[in-house]
């Protein structure tokens, strides 16, 4: 076949497909729908509503992209989810040059990103000598895996595989010290973290299992200068990407309650799903791995046992003669602790499954730390590969390091060892990794990490393909290829059944906001719930009205709203409208109707239809005071002193007998609470002073009580709890 002809289909290939993704697709549902895995419209919704709204934020305010219009009065919410910044930038002239919609901005940006992954892939496997039509499967194969297929709805997974093109421009300015490839690793490394800070965890946790690779040119004083090319561009990105992100970084105090020993011992981590029975194998490597990567391995395996030997009598896919083993030396080692994985999986679902992990269970473990040890090892002994060696080497090289990386990634998607995770493949490794690692502690899904891992084995498997497929004839490597291309097409008609949902928000909303008399924050009645698609939509109503909303939805709730849902829940109740006066909210919008807020003196009704009511909380005269009076210290300049108590648990809660300190007169009681998304605010609190010298036990208190706060003591002490933790401090009653 002629070469200049094969790289004039291979251009044309990948130029039809960046076309299809950047011009057909955006508009292939219409200018406000989007199509994506059922059941995940919520995600689909807010990540296309969140990168248009920052794009504009880009283009009004660049200092405050972080500030957004929902959840107010916090104004830095972004730091609750992914800041999507690297799609807003991306997004902006797509915006302004070409005039894309959100649905269309969403649909460019993630298949151009599916895109890229498939090309960096095709180029890395070029780079380490796989032939053009094995190399152009295997970016197939690379973007066809079905877990990456099916979180299609999320940005930051599908910019997951642009590690590969970290991957290519490192080892090419590695090679060649060119300037384009060394600009080419600042823009991507710069870029990577800005479009998924969860993906530079999984990145940072695969690192340590190339711990070696990563180290070996350091000690290499020849190497020291090529070093020294790649370092370059990755620390100037390191130090682009802390000052776009410094927000985000460092305003996280109340969201450490997520990443506590405390919050730890609770977490579901919602783990991979472990293969079941011999039976089910089949059906996990097809929804797991993918065809394409199952087509790869098998014809690999299938090429090992049927050696071509030409001219001499030597093998042409060994530069030294010899044939390749079914499984390469740098790889054999992964068979143990595949194999151990396997019986510790089968044992789960058996009959005697309990006896049998009962000693099967530590060689698991074992067998998942001898892979590490000898990964490293077969790394340490490979440090010496240098850029000119043959390409067959380096391809084998490549696929060992690959394949021990991709196996030990997917192992920690099973999540730690730790009693709330039930997972039979939760590994040891992976609650060491989350000391080494502490971002790893506030991964929610761990089975996303699978992605990471089979990306590697992808190229692993088409790197060990390519190395025997070479001195193959030319018709054998066509249909390789043509098998490995079908396959993976196969795994993306597979996917989840897709969901054509509506990207258009309730005008009924928007329409009944522009009655309120003032241009302040809004509190929309009663959807302060975390989760939900009316949370999502205040994102565009906030677009639209130009003004802040307290309500809304992005990641992770933090401590904050969960109290303040609770409180405004009870609107017109006295602690629900002091708390909407206290952050200066001046406008209700009720979706249920009137809620009788007119009996409160701060609260006027100013419009009501069959959609809602409004009430304006803004012109009210004279303040609503908080019962605590907004003092945690006696105001007559007493001093604050630890008491002793002794607590007594009940049918109906804990009673605490406090002692003060002899010889001071007590005041006033204090109570500080932690902020924690684990123990809960206690619903009510009452004091009950103790008859006579304050000797009397338990069970002789007076029955006249003394609420802490007057009226719903709970409820008061919620609105106090919801301030503190919006200001990041500690909640005091």
């Amino acid at each position: 076949m002629n070469p200049r002809r094969t790289r004039a289909a291979s251009a044309g290939v990948v130029l039809g497909l960046a076309l299809w993704a950047s011009v057909v697709a955006p508009w292939s549902q219409g200018a406000s729908h989007l199509r994506v895995p059922r059941d995940r419209e919520l995600d689909g919704i807010q990540e296309t509503l969140l990168v248009g709204d920052r794009i504009e934020r880009l283009l009004a305010s660049p200092r405050s992209y972080y500030d957004t219009a929902i959840l107010y009065p916090d104004r830095h919410q972004l730091r609750s989810t992914e800041p999507f910044l690297g799609f807003a930038l991306l997004g902006v002239p797509l915006r302004t040059l070409v005039g894309l919609d959100d649905v269309a901005l969403f649909e460019t940006l993630r298949w151009g990103f599916v895109v890229a992954a498939a090309g960096y892939a095709y180029l890395i496997l070029r780079a380490i000598g796989v032939d053009r039509a094995t190399a152009m499967a295997g970016g197939l194969v690379s973007v066809s895996q079905p877990d990456l297929l099916n979180g299609i709805e999320r940005l930051q997974i599908v910019s997951l595989p642009l590690i590969l093109g970290v991957v290519y421009h490192g080892m090419r300015a590695w090679t060649s010290g060119r300037r384009a490839h060394r600009a080419g690793l600042f823009v991507v490394a710069a870029l990577y973290p800005l479009c998924g800070m969860v993906n530079v965890t999984f990145v940072a946790m695969a690192g340590v299992f190339v711990l070696p690779t990563l180290l070996g040119p350091a000690a290499r004083s020849g190497a020291r200068a090529r070093l020294m090319m790649c370092a370059g561009p990755l620390v100037c990105a390191a130090a682009v990407d802390t000052v776009l992100l410094a927000p985000w970084l460092g305003d996280r105090t109340d969201l450490a309650v997520y990443v506590s020993d405390a919050f730890l011992a609770i977490k579901h981590w919602s783990p991979a799903p472990a293969p079941g029975r011999p039976g089910e194998w089949p059906e996990f490597a097809a929804a797991r791995l993918g065809l394409g990567l199952v087509a790869a391995l098998a014809v690999s395996w299938l090429l090992a046992a049927w050696p071509t030997r030409v001219g001499t009598g030597q093998d042409a896919s060994r530069p030294d003669g010899r044939g390749l083993a079914p499984a390469s030396p740098g790889q054999r080692y992964l068979v143990v602790v595949c194999a151990a994985a396997a019986a510790r999986s089968w044992a789960a679902r058996v009959p005697a499954g309990p006896v049998v992990s009962a000693w099967l269970g530590p060689l698991f473990q074992l067998a998942c730390w001898c892979t590490l040890f000898w990964s490293w090892a077969v790394q340490w002994r490979a440090r010496g590969h240098a850029a000119g060696q043959p390409e067959t080497n380096l391809a084998r090289t490549a696929a060992a390091l690959a394949a021990g990386a991709g196996v030990l990634v997917c192992l920690m998607a099973f999540g730690p060892v730790a009693p709330t995770n039930d997972s039979p493949l939760a590994t040891g490794i992976m609650r060491v990794l989350l000391h080494v690692v502490p971002p790893l502690r506030s991964v929610r899904e761990f089975h996303r990490i699978w992605i990471l891992g089979v990306l590697f084995l992808s190229v692993s498997a088409t790197a060990s393909l390519g190395a025997r497929l070479r001195g193959r004839s030319p018709m054998l490597r066509a249909g390789v290829a043509l098998v490995l291309a079908l396959a993976a097409l196969v795994s993306v008609l597979r996917r989840d059944a897709l969901a054509v949902v509506d990207v258009t928000p309730p005008a009924g909303l928007v329409a009944l906001a522009t009655r309120a008399p003032h241009p302040g924050p809004i509190y929309v009645h009663p959807q302060m719930e975390w989760n939900t698609m009316p949370g999502v939509w205040m994102i565009p109503a906030a677009r639209a009205l130009r003004q802040p909303i307290v309500n809304g939805y992005l990641g992770i709730a933090p401590p904050w709203f969960i109290y303040a849902g609770r409180v405004l829940g009870r609107f017109p109740a006295p602690e629900a409208v002091w708390l909407l006066r206290h952050w200066r909210v001046t406008t209700v919008v009720s979706v249920v109707g009137d809620v009788g807020a007119q009996d409160s003196p701060f609260v006027t009704k100013v419009f009501e239809d069959p959609r809602g009511a409004v009430y304006d909380i803004a012109t009210a005269e004279g303040a609503l005071a908080h019962p605590s009076g907004g003092r945690c210290l006696p105001s007559d300049g007493g001093v604050r002193v630890a008491a002793s108590f002794v607590a007594e648990r009940g049918d109906g809660g804990t009673t605490l007998a406090v002692t003060g300190p002899g010889g001071l007169a007590t005041s006033a009681l204090e109570v500080a609470f932690r902020p924690s998304v684990i123990e809960d605010m206690p619903t009510a609190m009452l004091v009950y002073p103790v008859r006579g010298d304050g000797d009397a036990p338990l069970g002789g208190l007076a029955r006249e009580e003394a609420p802490l706060n007057a009226g719903p003591s709970g409820g008061w002490i919620e609105s106090l709890a919801a301030d503190a933790l919006l200001l990041r401090q500690s909640p005091v009653a």
